[in-house]
């Protein structure tokens, strides 16, 4: 009998033979956990990367809640003759597949599997574990089994090129621990050369050489041991049109969608969210595909993601100003936007203006560790937030750029002697005051769906509703008087310090009027009022 592929899951060594006659499953197959299938071409053409054989499969839910699904998914090359498909489960029951291709040797290929729940553990250790992103109403995010995901997240685009697979576990293990549930970076931004780590010969696309080991042994680990830690991964497909000349290294707009689809087919089975290009904004009259306008590239990849991604994964379009044309396209699912100046203190209030569009507002690259005053970015998270509900994802400290005056953390952690993970837990300041704001306001996720945004009940200060409880920032401390007239019930009120993280339990407060809240600080705070009718 011949074999008609190999199974594999990316999270494991378990590899067993997927064949075509079997009557039960062979496997069963956690929920959103990578299974890989494996091919190989009769035909695989000259360069199979630009002229090898396409390959899809369709896999179908049989029974349970699986039952009527229907997913097509897309194969890639991996080497030689070898094409490979990813699929994660997203639902219980049996499955089967059959692929399709215009190679013999990959045609009409057959498989089952039956999927099952994560157990408790990985329930209650992983986030992810609860399934991909997914808008719960106009402004906020669930997972797939609705369970609320409030993201906080950390930027380094060139991660994949900098970084050894070692350092990057120590990284994750880092951001994990402190909180973090996202990060977003380029596939490949080719631009810097650390490791000299590049998926095409000679660090050039036009070369139509890919170099399937940089995915094989480096991105895809990457990506798998973030997951792993409960990180989902923001992929940005595309490079920077300016600073790392990404248009005029791809030259064709053919070239340029072969990558975008391969990067889809290799990673849409993974937990990701989507990103065009870096500062796509920059694409302004330089060096476009084949001379089409940058308000084309954003609305053409937005529709070629939602076409080749089975998952549909959530998509934005990174800015340092708003793309007005992707913020109103229907296939851009949450604005993704970097603040121009970092420094600004009026951030808060673009954060509102964005709102405008009903989506997600994703402020991601808004501040970075090594900017001179690190008070500014930890004030705009919190404002940010409270004032119009903004996700943050900061700028990360992780980076070995030339002409950054910045101590490079893994060289600094072997001058010290310890590892990365040590040096990082105690000497990333921006870690560990972001860790604050994620372990202060993570008892207002299951209420981000409520939010309304409320600074006009404040009469010092930012403040926003979430359900029935109050999130405030008061800069600089001191005293605010929140109107709390209509409301009825008691609140819990505790006060963080946000430069050291300090908690202190304020004198429960009683609703139905305007209310006086004494910090107790004279440097900025946060306040949270926490509704509890059971109060004393």
């Amino acid at each position: 009998m011949k074999d008609k592929g190999i199974l594999v899951f990316a999270a494991s060594v378990l590899a067993v033979l997927v064949i075509a006659s079997c009557k039960r499953p062979l496997v069963d197959a956690e929920l959103f956990r990578v299974m890989e299938f494996s091919f190989e071409a009769s035909y695989p053409g000259s360069n199979p990367y630009v002229n090898g054989p396409e390959l899809t499969a369709t896999f179908r839910g049989l029974s349970g809640e699986a039952a009527g699904l229907s997913y097509k998914v897309y194969g890639f090359w991996d080497g030689g003759n070898v094409w490979k498909m990813r699929f994660s489960p997203t639902k219980t029951g049996m499955w089967e597949f059959i692929t399709e291709s215009k190679d013999k040797g990959m045609d009409k290929r057959k498989g089952s599997f039956n999927a099952v729940a994560p157990n408790t553990e990985r329930i209650s250790s992983n986030i992810l574990s609860h399934g991909f992103l997914e808008p719960a109403d106009t402004f906020s995010w669930k997972l797939s089994d609705g369970t609320p995901f409030f993201p906080i997240g950390e930027t380094q685009w060139s991660f994949s090129e900098e970084f050894t697979l070692s350092e990057w576990k120590e990284w994750m293990n880092v951001i994990s621990d402190r909180g973090y549930n996202t990060f977003m970076g380029c596939c490949w931004l080719g631009k810097y050369t650390r490791l000299e780590l590049k998926p095409f010969a000679r660090r050039d696309p036009a070369s139509d050489t890919l170099l399937v080991e940089f995915f094989r042994d480096q991105l895809d680990p990457m990506v798998q041991y973030a997951n792993d830690k409960g990180i989902m991964m923001g992929l940005v497909i595309g490079g920077f049109p300016d600073n790392s000349e990404w248009f005029r290294r791809f030259i064709t707009i053919k070239r340029s969608d072969r990558w975008f689809r391969y990067i889809i087919a290799r990673y849409s089975a993974y937990n990701v969210r989507w990103g065009l290009f870096g500062e796509l904004n920059e694409a302004v009259g330089r060096n476009m595909l084949e001379g089409k306008p940058w308000e084309w590239t954003g609305s053409h990849y937005a529709e070629l993601v939602k076409k080749y991604d089975p998952y549909k994964h959530p998509v934005g379009s990174h800015n340092t100003r708003v793309d007005f044309s992707a913020a109103a396209d229907s296939n851009i699912d949450y604005i993704k936007v970097q603040e121009g100046d970092r420094t600004s203190p009026e951030q808060y209030l673009n954060a509102m203006s964005l709102r405008r569009w009903n989506k997600p507002v994703w402020y991601e690259e808004y501040w970075y560790e090594m900017d001179g005053d690190q008070d500014i970015g930890i004030r705009n998270t919190y404002r940010n937030f409270v004032y119009a509900m903004a996700f943050p994802t900061m700028g990360s400290l992780m980076r070995n750029h030339q002409g950054i005056n910045t101590p490079f953390p893994p060289d600094e952690a072997a001058k010290k002697g310890i590892s990365l993970y040590d040096y990082l837990m105690a000497n990333d300041t921006g870690i560990i005051r972001m860790s604050y704001f994620a372990g202060f306001f993570k008892v207002l996720a299951n209420d981000l769906d409520e939010y309304v945004p409320s600074t006009r009940l404040l009469s010092r200060g930012e403040c926003g509703r979430f359900g029935g409880n109050y999130a405030l920032f008061i800069e600089g401390g001191g005293t605010s008087t929140i109107d709390l007239s209509g409301v009825t019930g008691k609140f819990a009120a505790t006060v963080l310090d946000i430069r050291t993280g300090e908690r202190k339990e304020l004198k429960n407060i009683e609703s139905g009027g305007k209310v006086s809240i004494e910090t107790g600080l004279r440097s900025d705070a946060a306040v949270l009022l926490i509704k509890d009718d059971n109060l004393q």
